[in-house]
């Protein structure tokens, strides 16, 4: 069964794609043209909830919220995570170095994250090291996700 690890900003759908423990795949799909065929396949959705900045902005947290709702009308199985349960309160930069140097990527994972856009790169990144938390690659416990 593939998961894909989520993060839904407000513009865009963000996912890591993982299947057998291994990243597979990342997906931006803009939301306007997001449809069940962008997650065709997959088993199960982690998404990533909304943290406290997220929530100053009441605009940004019901569209993210709609998504969600969105998601829930096709069927798939999730769960949520806060980006705390996963990431713990390392700064995004400093996590996302670690996910490159402590993940032991394969060289097809790698291949994966070199065509990852500059301009997607640390919400991908995020999805990535939630995966590799979630599968216990990254040398940490795995988050209260992995009850599926």
């Amino acid at each position: 069964m593939s998961i894909a690890f989520i993060d839904p900003d407000d513009s865009y759908f963000y996912a890591a794609v993982f299947l057998n423990g291994n990243l597979i795949k990342w997906i931006v799909e803009p939301w306007p043209s997001f449809t069940a065929e962008t997650i065709k396949g997959i088993g199960y959705l982690i998404i990533e909830k909304l943290d406290a900045r997220t929530k100053r902005h009441p605009m940004i947290k019901d569209k993210i919220e709609n998504r969600i709702a969105f998601l829930m009308k096709l069927g798939v199985r999730f769960t949520t995570v806060f980006p705390s349960e996963y990431k713990g309160s390392v700064p995004k930069h400093i996590f996302h170095k670690r996910v490159l140097l402590n993940m032991s990527l394969t060289d097809e994972e790698k291949e994966v994250i070199s065509n990852i856009p500059e301009r997607h790169r640390a919400d991908i990144m995020d999805c990535v090291g939630n995966g590799g938390v979630y599968f216990k690659r990254l040398g940490k416990g795995a988050t209260k996700c992995q009850a599926i």
